[in-house]
Protein backbone atom coordinates (compact mmCIF):
# COMPACT_ATOMS: atom_id res chain seq x y z
CA UNK A 1 0.00 0.00 0.00
CA UNK A 2 1.20 3.49 -0.84
CA UNK A 3 -0.01 6.50 1.13
CA UNK A 4 0.10 10.10 -0.07
CA UNK A 5 -0.75 13.39 1.62
CA UNK A 6 -3.96 14.83 0.19
CA UNK A 7 -4.11 18.46 -0.97
CA UNK A 8 -5.64 20.90 1.52
CA UNK A 9 -5.15 18.81 4.67
CA UNK A 10 -1.91 20.37 5.94
CA UNK A 11 -1.84 22.05 9.32
CA UNK A 12 -4.64 20.14 11.00
CA UNK A 13 -4.78 17.38 13.55
CA UNK A 14 -7.80 15.60 12.12
CA UNK A 15 -9.90 13.43 14.45
CA UNK A 16 -12.40 11.97 12.05
CA UNK A 17 -13.69 11.87 8.49
CA UNK A 18 -17.15 11.05 7.18
CA UNK A 19 -18.60 10.68 3.70
CA UNK A 20 -22.11 11.94 2.94
CA UNK A 21 -22.43 10.22 -0.42
CA UNK A 22 -19.78 9.09 -2.85
CA UNK A 23 -18.14 12.50 -3.42
CA UNK A 24 -18.95 14.74 -0.42
CA UNK A 25 -16.72 14.30 2.65
CA UNK A 26 -16.00 16.19 5.86
CA UNK A 27 -13.09 15.97 8.33
CA UNK A 28 -13.04 17.54 11.82
CA UNK A 29 -10.11 18.46 14.04
CA UNK A 30 -8.55 20.88 16.48
CA UNK A 31 -9.59 24.50 17.03
CA UNK A 32 -13.02 23.97 15.47
CA UNK A 33 -11.56 23.10 12.08
CA UNK A 34 -13.73 21.30 9.54
CA UNK A 35 -12.61 20.72 5.98
CA UNK A 36 -14.78 19.55 3.09
CA UNK A 37 -14.12 17.62 -0.11
CA UNK A 38 -16.52 17.60 -3.02
CA UNK A 39 -14.53 15.18 -5.19
CA UNK A 40 -14.30 12.03 -3.12
CA UNK A 41 -11.46 13.20 -0.88
CA UNK A 42 -8.96 14.18 -3.57
CA UNK A 43 -8.97 17.89 -2.65
CA UNK A 44 -10.05 19.63 0.55
CA UNK A 45 -10.95 23.19 1.52
CA UNK A 46 -11.47 24.87 4.88
CA UNK A 47 -14.98 25.74 6.10
CA UNK A 48 -16.05 28.37 8.62
CA UNK A 49 -17.42 26.96 11.90
CA UNK A 50 -17.13 29.97 14.25
CA UNK A 51 -15.89 27.51 16.90
CA UNK A 52 -12.48 27.20 18.51
CA UNK A 53 -13.22 24.00 20.46
CA UNK A 54 -11.27 20.87 19.60
CA UNK A 55 -13.59 18.60 17.66
CA UNK A 56 -13.37 14.89 18.41
CA UNK A 57 -15.91 13.16 16.17
CA UNK A 58 -17.86 13.82 12.99
CA UNK A 59 -20.84 11.78 11.80
CA UNK A 60 -23.63 11.96 9.26
CA UNK A 61 -27.26 10.97 9.50
CA UNK A 62 -28.41 10.19 5.98
CA UNK A 63 -32.05 10.07 7.05
CA UNK A 64 -32.02 13.72 8.14
CA UNK A 65 -29.35 15.01 5.71
CA UNK A 66 -27.25 16.48 8.50
CA UNK A 67 -23.59 16.26 9.52
CA UNK A 68 -22.74 16.56 13.23
CA UNK A 69 -19.37 17.36 14.82
CA UNK A 70 -18.86 17.10 18.58
CA UNK A 71 -15.98 18.22 20.74
CA UNK A 72 -14.60 19.85 23.85
CA UNK A 73 -16.66 22.05 26.18
CA UNK A 74 -19.93 20.41 25.09
CA UNK A 75 -19.59 21.66 21.52
CA UNK A 76 -22.06 20.24 19.01
CA UNK A 77 -22.01 21.62 15.47
CA UNK A 78 -24.49 20.72 12.73
CA UNK A 79 -24.40 21.26 8.97
CA UNK A 80 -27.52 20.69 6.89
CA UNK A 81 -26.71 19.17 3.52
Amino acid sequence: LNWERVAGTNGGNWRGVVFAGSQLAFAAGESGAIIVSENGGMDWRQTVTNSHSHLQRIRTNSRSSKVYAVGANGTILVHIL
